[in-house]
């Protein structure tokens, strides 16, 4: 299974991988260099985006 995602990880070219599967992350984040796309769980991704935006309004260039 980790083969056919990688691989359809390298064709759409996806900036995020997100998945709820605990194994399924922790094997993609050890086979980073193979599917070369940041892995995370949806809660913590998108906590990182509502952080980032936060940040990006209080800061405004």
């Amino acid at each position: 299974m980790m083969l056919s995602t990688s691989l359809a990880l390298k064709k759409s070219q996806a900036d995020v991988f997100l998945t709820t599967d605990d194994r399924l992350f922790k094997k993609a984040q050890k086979n980073y260099q193979l599917i070369n796309v940041k892995v995370n769980n949806p809660v913590q991704w998108l906590a990182e985006i509502i952080q980032a935006e936060e940040s990006n309004n209080e800061n405004p260039t």
